[in-house]
Parts: C-alpha cells; sequence; structure tokens
C-alpha cells in the first residue's frame, strides 16, 4: 500500500510540474508574439512619417512597430505581387491601390463619415493635391513669364527649364494628367501633353519630389509637384511660389490598412486604428484637402471617375502615347 501511494504521489508531482511547463511555455509563446514589432510599410513623404511616428509613441504602442519607407510604385507592386505574403501587418498606401488589393486586407474599425466612398479594410489619412510650383529667381534670371495654366507649358519658351515626374514610377505626376485631361478632353490634352514632354526634356523625374528639389537649386524655373511642398518652401523664405493654374489643382488620398495574414499580430489592428482615427487633425494641417465630413474644405478638385488601377495604367499608356509624339518634335 505504502508503494502504491508513493508511485501515486509521484505521478501527482509530474502531472502538475507537467501542466506548470505548459502554461509557462503558452505564456511565453504568447507574449512573444505580442511582444514583435508591427512592421508598418508606408509611401508616405518624412513630414506625414514623422506624425505617425509621433502620435503612436504618445501611446502604450511605443517602441512597439518599425516603419519602412518605400516608392508608391514599388510598394503598390508588392502589395499586388506578394499580396498576404508580405512582411507589413498594416500599410499606408495610394488608396486605388489598396482597393485592388481588397482581398490581401482585413476589416478595422475606420473612420465612417468620408467625403468619398470608404470601405472597413481602410481608412483615407492623406489628401494630396498636385500643384504648379516655379522658382521665382530661375525665371527672373531666364527672362521667362509665370505660367498660369499647365496648358501655357507647351510653349516652346519653356524648352529645358521644366521637371515633371514620371506617371510610370510617381502618383504625383498622374494628378497632373488628371488636370489635363478633365480639363481638355482626352485628345486635346494629349497634344498639349506631348508638347510638354518635349519641353521637359531631359527632367523627366523617377520621383514625385525630383521636381521640387531641382527648383530649390534652381535647376529648373517650373516644376510640378506635391502643392504643399511649395507651400512649405514658400513660407521658410526659399524663392519659390505655387502657381494657382487655371485647370485647377487635382486630389487623390492614401490610406491606412491592415494587412490579411494567418496569425495576426495582437498589435497590428490597434496600431492601424490609431494611424486611421488619431493622426488626421496633424495631418490635415500640413495637406489641407479635407476627406471627412466636418473638415475645412480647399478647392481641390476630384477627377469625375474612380480612381483605379485600371484608370492608372489607361492613363499611362495615354502618356506613353503622348511620349513618342514628343519624340517626333
Amino acid at each position: 500500500m505504502k508503494h502504491k501511494k508513493l508511485v501515486k504521489n509521484i505521478l501527482l508531482v509530474c502531472l502538475t510540474l507537467f501542466a506548470a511547463v505548459a502554461v509557462a511555455a503558452c505564456g511565453k509563446k504568447a507574449t512573444g508574439e505580442a511582444a514583435k514589432p508591427v512592421v508598418i510599410y508606408s509611401n508616405a513623404d518624412d513630414e506625414a512619417i514623422e506624425v505617425m511616428k509621433k502620435t503612436l509613441d504618445a501611446t502604450d504602442m511605443k517602441g512597439k512597430y518599425k516603419v519602412q519607407i518605400f516608392g508608391t510604385t514599388e510598394l503598390g507592386g508588392k502589395l499586388l505581387s506578394e499580396k498576404d505574403n508580405l512582411e507589413a501587418d498594416v500599410m499606408t498606401l495610394s488608396t486605388y491601390y489598396l482597393d485592388a488589393a481588397k482581398s490581401s486586407l482585413t476589416d478595422f474599425k475606420v473612420k465612417a463619415d468620408g467625403i468619398d466612398k470608404t470601405e472597413k479594410f481602410q481608412s483615407p489619412i492623406l489628401g494630396l493635391e498636385g500643384g504648379l510650383i516655379v522658382n521665382t529667381a530661375a525665371l527672373k534670371e531666364a527672362k521667362l513669364p509665370t505660367p498660369t495654366s499647365l496648358k501655357e507649358l507647351a510653349n516652346p519658351v519653356y524648352k529645358n527649364t521644366l521637371a515633371i515626374p514620371n506617371i510610370n514610377s510617381s502618383s504625383t505626376a498622374w494628378l497632373m494628367i488628371q488636370a489635363l485631361i478633365d480639363t481638355y478632353g482626352e485628345s486635346e490634352a494629349k497634344t498639349i501633353f506631348a508638347k510638354i514632354l518635349a519641353n521637359v526634356g531631359p527632367n523627366l523625374e523617377d520621383s514625385g519630389s525630383g521636381p521640387i528639389k531641382k527648383l530649390r537649386t534652381g535647376e529648373v524655373a517650373i516644376g510640378f509637384g506635391l502643392r504643399q511642398q511649395g507651400i512649405v518652401d514658400e513660407q521658410a523664405g526659399l524663392p519659390i511660389k505655387v502657381v494657382e493654374v487655371a485647370e485647377g489643382n487635382y486630389l487623390l488620398t492614401e490610406s491606412v490598412a491592415l494587412v490579411k495574414h494567418k496569425t495576426m499580430n495582437p498589435n497590428a489592428a490597434k496600431i492601424a486604428e490609431i494611424l486611421a482615427n488619431e493622426t488626421r487633425k496633424e495631418l490635415q494641417a500640413y495637406y489641407p484637402a479635407a476627406l471627412y465630413q466636418g473638415e475645412a474644405t480647399t478647392k481641390a478638385k476630384r477627377f469625375p471617375k474612380a480612381l483605379t488601377l485600371e484608370l492608372l495604367k489607361s492613363h499611362q499608356l495615354f502618356a506613353e502615347e503622348a511620349m513618342k509624339a514628343a519624340k517626333g518634335n
């Protein structure tokens, strides 16, 4: 009897130890998963990234994320090709790319009062306006008139004094093409754009920020870029001025999205919700276009057709045909 009782006690001790080890292991696994940093992929510029980091660092998410920056086309391509195999847990990217990758994203708590149609899998946080920007000192030195419309850039007097981004690598360039097509119709717009490209010469930039960089150094006198970048430089005292062109300034949005994974990082949804709901006020101070009901509005225009990846591809073809015509000039 004593022997049986001893064996029984030993078995009870072993079972208790086994249970304790199992619980500790599960706890360690859960803690390890939660401790893994949330990976954020973004195409946003430096100012927007700083706002996002500042907002997250003011919460209990400080130190629990890392941000990787990509160009718009590069990041859009990664999303569409890698889908839910992406390392990223959260993304901020042009809304039309996120719309095209809906199956790779999952719903989270988004703001529901958007001016444009909103979805539960993405929440707009940035409204980017295109704009014509000039270096006033460079214009004066070249004895050039300040253009008052995009159409005027087709004038040969501006040859080699103009920089614009390439629509094949920059969404900023798309805003210029939207303005031309919406104002003049596709046929006339293509003729105008071909003449503009002929004037651009070697200053067709891969990056949307390429033109503003050349404007700051005086390498060119005129550039097309993000309107707000020109305003910031003007306010900083640089010889930079934003021109309010006859065609108007067109708008595209960038949104936050939560990437779908079989095993979700426990902090990913919380970070997505913070970016979607708590960054907007400070971001609008830099990018003033209204995205939600009740926000102060600007004169930003929206292209009459929904901005989709298919529309972008058709406008890239438009630009390609204009480039062929330009090379014949």
